[in-house]
């Protein structure tokens, strides 16, 4: 999959205030290429014109200031392949790519109000009826100023895009938009071989083939941990299918506790019954996961009282039982998000932005951030 995120200078030069998200798709039916692992028995086709009723379907109920704005979608043929183009807001960098140059040095009230925006896109999506699949720092887009994306317009260099983003100042207006609708879809419950990236995958996304919006929030638990702690919780490594697969599962249970058996044999695809029948995990610890969340806060957390809050709203995600994880809606009130300092004028701005039906992106930055 060819995806761009910056304009594509042979069709849209002249408007470098959008972003265009292109797949390639060749014409000749014998060449059609699959989506990648996470999608396996979906092809890149559907994948790409699933997201255009997708997004149809978020833009008619009005923009959202933490959703990404779609504009159009249309086609581009160009060498006997045909693009499939979605054109939306121009954005800066991923949270990924901040989390890395930055060398996650964001200061903790910022992280919050990271977190509570995800949250209230999770939240919209999910009101919606919309499955998103796919939430992961890549996913999660930092808005520039109408300052920078003329800079960006009138730049000749093309070695690298030039923000100003300030991750450290602890008033620092940082607005992000959730984007991507690749895997998304709208239901309630769907089974489908599609699931979100591995590490940010839930244990019946691996087992199973059921999905809800219960796999969202789990992803978001993932997400939490390693915006805040700066290295992911469940990481995926390089193995053949099979090994990966049992090994994920098995580093899943190394640092959550043993899968209980009964939640998901009764759907569970031919590799994961086989997994949950294995002997050795009879021997899987139990470890105290609690403990590992706060002293893992504690390197990055100053007061031991939100290092303890922290543990709380990570656990509430990463439920095993899908039924008991807590909403978005209900962690936008937990304690762990409340600011620890007198409310600023960048607290304000930030619930003003929430209620507001524009979904803008002109913010205030102070540094510099250079995304390569």
């Amino acid at each position: 999959m060819s995806k761009r995120t910056r304009g594509n200078d042979e069709v849209d030069d002249k408007n470098k205030s959008e972003s265009l998200a292109i797949w390639n798709r060749p014409d000749e039916p014998n060449e059609q290429r699959g989506s990648g692992s996470t999608t396996a028995d979906l092809s890149l086709e559907s994948c790409s014109n699933s997201q255009s009723p997708v997004w149809q379907h978020v833009q008619k109920h009005g923009p959202h200031p933490n959703i990404v704005k779609w504009l159009d979608s249309f086609n581009i043929k160009h060498n006997n392949t045909r693009h499939y183009t979605l054109r939306f807001e121009m954005m800066g960098p991923s949270l990924a790519e901040a989390m890395k140059l930055q060398e996650h040095k964001f200061h903790i009230e910022v992280m919050k109000r990271i977190i509570k925006q995800i949250l209230e896109a999770v939240k919209h999506l999910h009101y919606l009826g919309v499955i998103h699949m796919d939430i992961k720092p890549c996913n999660i887009m930092i808005a520039i100023t109408d300052e920078n994306i003329q800079n960006l317009a009138n730049s000749k260099d093309r070695t690298h895009n030039r923000y100003d983003l300030n991750v450290t100042d602890p008033d620092s207006n940082i607005i992000v938009k959730i984007v991507d609708m690749g895997l998304s879809c709208i239901a309630e419950r769907v089974r489908i071989q599609a699931r979100p990236t591995c590490s940010y995958s839930s244990p019946e996304g691996l087992l199973t083939y059921q999905r809800d919006q219960s796999v969202d929030l789990w992803s978001v638990g993932c997400l939490i941990f390693k915006l805040v702690i700066g290295r992911t919780l469940i990481p995926c490594n390089d193995y053949n299918e099979v090994e990966h697969y049992e090994e994920h599962l098995a580093l899943m249970e190394d640092n959550l506790g043993p899968i209980p058996d009964d939640l998901f044999k009764n759907e569970a695809i031919p590799e994961g019954l086989k997994y949950l029948e294995k002997p050795i995990r009879q021997g899987c610890p139990d470890p105290n996961v609690h403990r590992m969340l706060v002293d893992e806060a504690a390197k990055v957390i100053k007061s031991a009282q939100s290092c303890e809050l922290f543990s709380e709203l990570v656990q509430s995600f990463l439920k095993y039982d899908p039924e008991q994880r807590m909403k978005a809606a209900d962690a936008l009130d937990h304690p762990f998000l409340e600011p620890q300092s007198e409310e600023s004028e960048t607290e304000r701005d930030l619930e003003a932005q929430m209620s507001s039906n524009e979904p803008g992106t002109s913010t205030s930055y102070q540094s510099t951030f250079l995304n390569r």
